[in-house]
């Protein structure tokens, strides 16, 4: 989430925008949990848990910033 997910410093959000954001975000959790399913270090584990974490936070964030362009969009259609 280092940049603004679906949109740049010149361009609002999009649905489209957030959308890929979120399904990289869940590719990249998917990717940590088979690592982690891989790894036997106890430590490694752990940290890649904790990334793994983060990830979800991201998505999280993300689906919500997705139902607040959505429901912006349909009250500027009433």
């Amino acid at each position: 989430m280092s940049n603004i997910e679906g949109g740049s410093s010149r361009k609002a959000l999009t649905s489209k925008g957030i959308a890929k954001s979120i399904s990289e975000e869940k590719e990249s959790r998917d990717l940590l949990y088979s690592c982690i399913e891989m790894i036997d270090d106890p430590e490694s584990k752990s940290i890649l848990r904790s990334i793994k974490v983060d990830e979800d936070h991201h998505i999280k964030i993300l689906e919500h910033i997705s139902e607040l362009i959505q429901s912006s969009s349909t009250k500027q259609l009433d």
